[in-house]
């Protein structure tokens, strides 16, 4: 009897032991350890995330979310997170706190970034917070949009090109023998010209033309030399005027002196043209009694008088 006592007291004592060690086991996992602060962080959504959600920082667990207060800010909903973190631990000024999932399968959780600011939030101070990408709401934003882009914008956009491709398979329909027809007429002037090119260009044509091409070479040549002998000539006249210059040049008071000497001469003459135009004149008049008498008796050149018959003729 006191055998079976002792062995339904180990019982308990084994059972009652292993029921503290899961407590305190559950109370790690959770969390929920005495010695936490309470630190807040807003989100405008929380999907994923309810009361005892894990809180880490990089990646180690520090808490979990206490509370979880709804509130309306503006009309707009938001959502204040109370968050139990250990006692101690310091979060710089410019973390952020961000709802992530660690994997396709696994719950969300709250995973604080580390800031590099030297200052800290104190506790009961507000976490600056990013909002959660929901992967399957995004997908679903893309799939409505995808739906009315088709709807909206697609379909009527390939039942308008379905309609110019009728449209325009009728036109072709209707174009292509008149262009064909053209294609015909144009290949046929086509012929005709390349007919009248290949009589154009005989062999007759061609010499004469190799004559014409010879002829332009030659000119070309003699255009080449004549401008040759051109600048030749413009170098003898650019060294002719260069050798006039320096003459002048060298010569300057020499003929300096001879237009002083030839203005005085000229003033000189200005002052007694009369004078000789005056002896011009009575010398022209003698000149011509003279030539007169000579006409009418040559002997005045030998003998220097008149004769009386002649002057009884006279």
């Amino acid at each position: 009897m006191k055998q079976d006592n002792v062995n339904y007291l180990v019982v308990g004592v084994f059972v009652l032991s292993m029921f503290i060690l899961l407590l305190v086991v559950l109370f790690r996992i959770t969390g929920n350890t005495a010695d936490t602060e309470a630190y807040f962080v807003d989100y405008t959504n929380i999907t994923g995330i309810n009361k005892g959600s894990p809180v880490t920082y990089g990646g180690y667990q520090i808490g979990q979310v206490d509370d979880i207060l709804p509130r309306n800010i503006s009309g707009k909903t938001r959502y204040r997170l109370e968050l139990g973190l250990k006692a101690g631990w310091k979060i710089p000024s410019d973390s952020v706190a961000r709802i992530v999932s660690p994997g396709l399968l696994s719950d969300d959780l709250i995973d604080i970034a580390e800031g590099e600011s030297t200052t800290y939030v104190a506790p009961n101070g507000i976490i600056q917070g990013q909002d959660s990408i929901n992967m399957m709401a995004t997908l679903n934003t893309v799939a409505y949009e995808i739906k009315d882009l088709s709807d909206n914008s697609i379909k009527p956009l390939i039942n308008n090109l379905n309609r110019h491709v009728d449209t325009i398979g009728t036109d072709l329909n209707t174009s292509i023998p008149t262009v064909t027809a053209s294609i015909n007429q144009l290949l046929d002037s086509l012929n005709s010209s390349a007919n009248q090119l290949a009589e154009l260009l005989n062999e007759k044509n061609q010499q004469h033309l190799s004559s014409v091409f010879e002829n332009a070479d030659v000119i070309s040549k003699n255009l080449s030399t004549l401008t040759e002998n051109f600048n030749n000539a413009r170098a003898q006249i650019d060294q002719l005027l260069k050798n006039s210059n320096q003459i002048l040049t060298d010569n300057s008071d020499d003929i300096r002196h001879s237009v002083i000497d030839l203005r005085s001469s000229l003033g000189i003459i200005s002052e007694n043209i009369n004078a000789i135009i005056y002896n011009l004149e009575s010398t022209s008049r003698n000149v011509n009694e003279f030539s007169r008498q000579i006409r009418d008796n040559p002997g005045v050149l030998i003998s220097g008088t008149v004769p009386k018959q002649d002057k009884v003729q006279h």
